[in-house]
């Protein structure tokens, strides 16, 4: 009986400290004014834990800046995520973002219990920003999205349970440092203090700054081409954080007003 009660909690445990994956694949975005159902897996109560997302943008066909959505419809209650904090505007675009869906807006409490419809939804990341949709509706865009969709995207999105915490999968290391998914801290770089054509780029204990008042776009680069961090700067400085990085060389192309420019960094 001792042993039957031992396995019992071992299971209870396991059962209240998980990771599941509910959803893993590709997401084409057509604009449709409805709310379009996803497959998605595992627990349907995302309302006790944490829910990790990455997001890559495959193929978009304007430069105009969006975000991304999770809403939940059931039993009569509607809740949805953040929008703007989940943002791209490019092609090769990767976002992360977590979020606790229990602290999401609220029109009214759904059903946790059922799946209901669930559904992911893009937006214009502006303030009160329209669903990119064409059709009626005073909450979509109208005719004038037709030509920003549709919009191809790789999602993989993570539910963490029992306050455990997140192993990454394969692919994470760009993901922020907080998540500890990346390599090693120790950059090997010469002479990365310096001005470079109107930014000012200057090494920081744990990776480098760039700064220029009319920066407006920092990509870095894997040595194979893969874009692993995409920014579109706000305050006209950037920050990259090289332990969200793992080990190798990368390429920081750097765009501003006046020129482009690019340097090199080594993660040990």
């Amino acid at each position: 009986m001792r042993r039957i009660g031992l396995l019992v909690l071992v299971a209870v445990i396991a059962a209240m400290a998980a990771q599941h994956t509910i959803f893993d694949g590709n997401y084409t975005w057509e604009g449709s004014q409805k709310r379009v159902d996803n497959n998605f897996q595992g627990p349907t109560t995302w309302n006790k834990g944490s829910l990790y997302r990455r997001l890559e943008i495959l193929e978009k066909p304007t430069g105009i800046k969006a975000c991304f959505q999770l809403c939940v419809w059931s039993g009569g209650g509607e809740t949805c995520s953040d929008c703007r904090s989940c943002k791209f505007a490019n092609t090769g675009d990767v976002t992360y973002y977590k979020t606790e869906p229990a602290t999401w807006w609220k029109k009214a409490p759904p059903d946790w219990s059922d799946y209901g419809i669930r559904a992911y939804l893009v937006k214009e990341d502006i303030k009160g920003g329209k669903w990119l949709a064409t059709g009626g509706g005073a909450w979509v865009m109208g005719s004038s999205a037709a030509s920003h969709i549709p919009i191809k995207m790789k999602i993989t999105e993570i539910l963490i349970t029992g306050g455990d915490k997140l192993a990454c999968p394969d692919g994470w290391g760009d993901a922020p440092a907080a998540w500890n998914c990346g390599g090693a801290v120790s950059v090997a770089q010469g002479n990365i203090n310096g001005r470079f054509e109107g930014a000012d780029v200057t090494r920081q204990p744990n990776g480098i700054e760039i700064a220029s008042p009319e920066l407006n776009r920092v990509v870095v680069v894997c040595i194979d081409g893969r874009v692993v961090k995409n920014y579109l700067p706000e305050s006209g400085k950037v920050m990259i954080d090289k332990r969200g990085l793992l080990p190798g060389i990368y390429l920081i192309r750097t765009s501003t007003g006046q020129s482009s420019f690019a340097t090199r960094m080594l993660v040990k």
